[in-house]
């Protein structure tokens, strides 16, 4: 846990440091944190995440000399998705060490987040904290074609963000080629047309206990189609592994926090007011420059304040999170689908505090947050990290096993 103790120490230090009182802090914190993030990642050992051990590392390297209309027999079960299967193919012409795998992986993996904190949060010091606490980022080391699909919806939000819907669900596709799990994400568009009032809060409540009632049951129906069910066939019915729920530490304290947050923002947003922090090119916006008949003249350009996310849209995408962190209690393996949702619990909290007038309640309930944040980071870290994701204890590639 050393590794990632440090990290998260190295997180917390920017609020030390000013981190969020200029555009330049923000992008020099993030590039340092997310930097660093980022090394630990591609310079871990590759038994560090049991999917990445058990799996990757084993078919991995047979991708380079296998022809391009048979990739998806690489693998006994053939389930890994085609975009996947390409990615292992191109960067296996570099080189098949699986070092290689690791390292570009968490590049595609990480980085993304890093933009999306950049582009969204207003406490990138909290979002990076949360990155970190709430294991998003042990999680992404074991996931791998998830947590790359995770990226490529990251990245294609900018797109949804300016109402570019046909754009978004091409990436949303994209996405779907790393990790079939993706296409969930069309939701965000639904979040991002529906408007969220006061009484939507009660309703959402009734959603959630029906949902608790009927969702094994559509599981099962779902599952029953023959195209799903070739993939997902082994979550089925059993009751047991994935396919149980399960009530632990780990599920209750993800649910939590989520639900804390949740309701939090339903508190505080008033979400017939587009006020969500928008992606500004500087503090002071930026300067251009034109040549015409000679002359170079300077323009100033204001920052731009017409892109935004909508509180509506903050607390649809809030309740997704809360509502598949919930469905680990009943199919476990669905739980799964709250990564596509789980940022914008990143964002969403910094931004609800900075609608409380109260300068020392933002201080306590921030405080509170982080602790609680932080609590959840090191006591599964130390007692359940290692059987559920195989991140701890943490080595790197040059260490001996």
């Amino acid at each position: 846990m050393t590794v990632y103790i440090v990290l998260m120490l190295l997180a917390l230090a920017g609020y030390a440091f000013s981190a969020n009182a200029s555009e330049i802090n923000r992008k020099r914190y993030l590039c340092l944190v997310f930097s660093a993030i980022v090394i630990v990642a591609m310079l871990r050992s590759d038994q560090i995440g049991i999917d990445l051990s058990h799996y990757y590392n084993k078919y991995y390297p047979l991708f380079k000399n296998v022809s391009w209309d048979k990739l998806q027999s690489v693998t006994i079960s053939g389930d890994w998705e085609l975009g996947f299967c390409a990615f292992c193919k191109i960067i296996g012409q570099i080189s098949t060490s699986t070092q290689c795998f690791v390292i570009f992986t968490s590049l595609f993996s990480i980085i993304p987040y890093a933009h999306f904190i950049y582009r969204n949060s207003d406490d990138v010091v909290f979002s990076t904290v949360f990155f970190l606490g709430y294991h998003i980022f042990m999680m992404s080391m074991n996931v791998i074609r998830q947590a790359m699909a995770v990226g490529v919806i990251l990245l294609g939000l900018e797109a949804l963000k300016r109402k570019q819907y046909v754009k978004f669900a091409i990436y949303v596709v994209i996405a779907t080629f790393f990790h079939t799990s993706a296409i969930i994400a069309l939701l965000f568009i639904l979040c991002d047309i529906l408007t969220f009032k006061k009484n939507t809060v009660y309703i959402l409540t009734i959603v959630t206990v029906g949902f608790s009632l009927v969702y094994r049951f559509l599981f099962e129906k779902i599952i029953s189609i023959s195209s799903l069910s070739n993939l997902y066939g082994l979550y089925s019915a059993s009751g047991a592994g994935d396919s149980g729920g399960y009530i632990t530490f780990h599920t209750l304290g993800m649910f939590a926090i989520a639900a804390i947050i949740f309701v939090y923002c339903s508190a505080v947003y008033n979400c017939d007011v587009i006020s969500c922090r928008p992606y500004r090119c500087g503090k002071y916006g930026r300067t251009t420059f034109s040549i015409k008949g000679g002359v170079i003249k300077m323009h100033r350009v204001t920052p731009d304040t017409t892109v935004y996310w909508s509180e509506s849209m903050l607390m649809y995408s809030v309740y997704l999170a809360v509502l598949f962190r919930f469905s680990a209690f009943i199919i476990n393996v669905t739980a799964r689908f709250s990564l596509y949702f789980i940022p914008f619990l990143m964002i969403a909290f910094p931004h609800a505090l900075n609608k409380v007038q109260n300068r020392n309640n933002r201080k306590l309930m921030k405080i509170g947050m982080i602790t609680a944040i932080i609590f959840f980071f090191l006591y599964l870290g130390f007692t359940r990290a290692g059987a559920m994701w195989g991140t701890v204890p943490y080595r790197f590639f040059w260490s001996k096993v």
